[in-house]
């Protein structure tokens, strides 16, 4: 029962996760002007992969995968808001399946949890300081600013590892 729980928290969170930093690039306007930066994003996860899973067939195949999804993503005709909205879902989950495969390897897992509480504590206190008592007083969606869109995002990666 416990881990029926434990598995439905983290898809709402990474839905949740996903949802906000969407929302973050779609403020932001984050697109992928041309097909360069494409393969600027190819060859990042490429490293960041092989790093995690040690072997360069993995991190490559891992790599290929997530460039082919954000080449589909590049080639649709949508608009380029909605379009960033989707770089940024897109983005999440990947970043949350790489600290996925962190957790699974094991060896490096307390630094990087540790690396996030201090990222959601330092967020945190950015909030309070630029909007005092926006947290406090919140009422709506209407309230929420980028930063607070950066806490929801962070908040959801711990809850989806």
């Amino acid at each position: 029962m416990l881990d029926l729980l434990k598995n439905d928290l983290k898809k709402f969170a990474i839905f949740v996760g996903s949802v906000s930093f969407g929302m973050l690039s779609y403020n932001f306007n984050f697109n992928f002007p041309n097909i360069m930066y494409l393969f600027v994003y190819f060859l990042i996860a490429l490293v960041i992969y092989c790093f995690v899973g040690k072997t360069l067939k993995v991190g490559f195949e891992n790599a290929i995968v997530e460039t082919l999804l954000i080449v589909t993503i590049y080639m649709l005709p949508l608009d380029t808001s909605f379009k960033s909205f989707l770089y940024g879902v897109f983005i999440y989950i990947s970043i949350s399946s790489v600290f996925n495969k962190i957790k699974e390897v094991g060896k490096i897992k307390e630094p990087v949890i540790g690396g996030l509480y201090l990222l959601i504590a330092l967020m945190i206190g950015l909030i309070l300081y630029r909007y005092p008592g926006s947290i406090m007083y919140f009422k709506g969606m209407e309230n929420i600013n980028n930063e607070m869109l950066v806490l929801f995002s962070l908040v959801s990666l711990i809850g989806s590892i």
